[in-house]
């Protein structure tokens, strides 16, 4: 068998305007991380390019960005590079029946792999097989994944290949995930099929985590190649796709960073004008290409016209969240301390609840609270300040920065 090498990419989420403040420019900054991937592959002169799942961040998407994506698809197909992909649950997101993704595949720029009839490389001995997103939700597009993968154990694959790939847009829970605790998409480890596969390639969680073998396969997933959350957590971790040279059964994963948008995230209180200096000495210091999150706890309300002064001048390239924390006493049995930041709040929740608990329990409960916000159509964080800083607005999608302003 010669050695087979393709990329393995996922959650390009094309079309992605996170955050809205700078949408245009997120755009095309979503458009550059997959250019980059297509460089790449043509680069390392791969085999293949396999996409598992979230190709746009909506079934439709501009015809400037659609243009884009063709002319980059073409760019691959000049070079006799394949593009295999199936669609995830953003890629059908919207009511319209006929998709980007779907216009790719008539134009014939993509190839979309299905159970019965995957796409094969004969001259690189390859089989790809793939599980597109269904319009299913909850429950049913649990149980749907679940049986698929599930039937796929015992299914007799009588195609000849010496290599064998399956693309899911889903998560083994091998996998520590949180985020994806009531997610229908995080599954059981012992469900994929890892006897008739040498490689599943993985999809929707965002954070690129280290390959696995199970038995036959190995089990991989890159994360999505932009920041679609402006969080801390989520800013702390870099972007990857995945090169992968396989040869005999022997598989090679190496990860590939993803050049992205330089974003800062700084959280303070504002209670003096020495703390408003320094906002303005953080404000100033951003670099002309990168984009900054700014969360204010504002414990001084008289400092709201100096705030919003401040972010006139120097705010151009920066999303402020304002909390207000100023003389609010939440309503806690047993709390007699103001408590100002949602850390607190947590913890003087958790405390109270959990008094007389085992840890195990305490820490369950933790896990709930955690994903109050996936049960809900209210984050759990802006429920917590609502109900404990009366003062608190909750930031609304896709305000404009002028907007963000005239609320200061």
């Amino acid at each position: 068998m010669t050695t087979v090498r393709f990329l393995h990419v996922a959650d390009t989420h094309i079309g992605c305007k996170t955050p809205a403040e700078f949408g245009s420019a997120r755009e095309l900054d979503f458009l550059r991380a997959f250019a980059q991937c297509v460089e790449l592959a043509i680069k390392e002169n791969v085999d293949v390019v396999l996409h598992s799942g979230d190709l746009f961040h909506g079934s439709s998407v501009s015809p400037q960005l659609l243009v884009a994506t063709i002319e980059l698809l073409k760019k691959l197909k000049k070079e006799g590079i394949p593009f295999i992909a199936i669609k995830g649950n953003h890629d059908i997101r919207g009511i319209r029946k006929v998709s980007a993704f779907d216009i790719l595949r008539a134009a014939e720029l993509l190839q979309e792999p299905g159970l019965r009839d995957p796409v094969k490389l004969e001259s690189a001995g390859l089989a790809v097989y793939g599980i597109s997103e269904q319009r299913l939700q909850g429950k049913e597009l649990k149980e749907y994944y679940s049986k698929v993968l599930q039937g796929l154990k015992s299914f007799q694959l009588d195609d000849g290949a010496e290599l064998r790939v399956l693309l899911t847009h889903t998560v083994p829970k091998i996998y520590a995930a949180k985020e994806l605790y009531q997610d229908p998409r995080y599954l059981p480890a012992d469900i994929y099929p890892v006897e008739n596969f040498d490689y599943i390639a993985l999809g929707h969680y965002h954070i690129a985590k280290k390959p696995k073998r199970i038995k036959r396969a190995v089990l991989a997933l890159p994360g999505s190649t932009e920041y679609t959350e402006i969080s801390k957590k989520e800013l702390s971790r870099e972007k990857y796709v995945f090169l992968v040279a396989a040869k005999n059964g022997n598989i090679t994963v190496r990860k590939k960073k993803i050049k992205t948008r330089n974003f800062q995230f700084w959280e303070l209180q504002i209670d003096s004008e020495e703390t408003l200096k320094k906002l303005e000495g953080f404000l100033r210091s951003i670099p002309e290409e990168a984009f900054a999150k700014v969360i204010v706890f504002l414990r001084r309300p008289e400092l709201r016209a100096r705030l919003r002064e401040l972010w006139k001048l120097y705010g151009q390239r920066a999303v402020l969240e304002v909390h207000e924390t100023a003389a609010v006493q939440p309503f806690l049995p047993g709390s007699s301390a103001q408590l100002s930041t949602l850390e607190e709040l947590v913890q003087s929740c958790l405390e109270e609840a959990t008094q007389g608990c085992s840890p195990e329990l305490q820490t369950l409960f933790a896990e709930v609270l955690q994903k109050a916000d996936e049960l809900s159509g209210e984050s759990f964080e802006h429920w917590l300040r609502r109900m404990f800083m009366p003062s608190f607005r909750a930031p609304q999608p896709g305000r404009t920065r002028q907007a963000r302003l005239d609320e200061l």
